[in-house]
């Protein structure tokens, strides 16, 4: 997508190659940082060049690479790389079918870090956004979704370390739903 907007900038791309290769074990973190930054210049680029669809891809292909350095890092990735989705013309269907996607892509265990808000489009039985910590607290207890926690208890629940109380008021107003 981006390299349809700005033919012969491959920062993005290199971006996304060094973090696959840093999973692989083949390059350090360092390495990926300075990708990551490179394609944060390339979005840089896109923005004075006008290429908003580009501007985003550029931002999660950074994004992405910068997971190598903090894991923090990927929402955004899923966000920008939905956004330039949407911008390359498919508008808010599209964007939201690739939100599912990445949703339904995504391992249950690691939908708290992607997904820290806990919520996706098209997701009807998704927990409700109780923010990060406590959703990842729940997805260690085995609650990751309004189906599991039909069947936790929720006085246990709030013992969990980033349980707190909006959290569970949150929860409680999504089972009564």
């Amino acid at each position: 997508m981006f390299e349809k907007q700005r033919p012969g900038d491959d920062r993005p791309r290199a971006a996304i190659e060094a973090v696959r290769a840093w999973e692989r074990g083949e390059l350090p973190m360092t390495a990926c940082r300075t990708a990551a930054f490179a394609a944060h210049a390339a979005a840089r680029d896109a923005t004075t060049a006008g290429a908003p669809a580009a501007v985003a891809a550029a931002r999660a292909a950074g994004q992405a690479c910068a997971v190598a350095h903090m894991f923090d890092h990927s929402p955004h990735a899923a966000t920008y790389a939905a956004k330039a989705v949407g911008l390359d013309g498919g508008g808010t269907v599209d964007q939201e079918a690739e939100r599912v996607w990445q949703w339904e892509s995504l391992a249950p265990e690691l939908r708290p870090i992607g997904f820290p808000d806990g919520q996706i489009v098209g997701d009807a039985r998704a927990l409700p956004a109780i923010g990060a910590p406590a959703a990842r607290a729940l997805a260690d207890a085995g609650v990751r979704n309004l189906d599991d926690l039909e069947s936790a208890d929720l006085a246990f629940l709030a013992t969990l370390h980033g349980v707190g109380p909006k959290a569970i008021a949150l929860l409680r107003a999504a089972l009564e739903k």
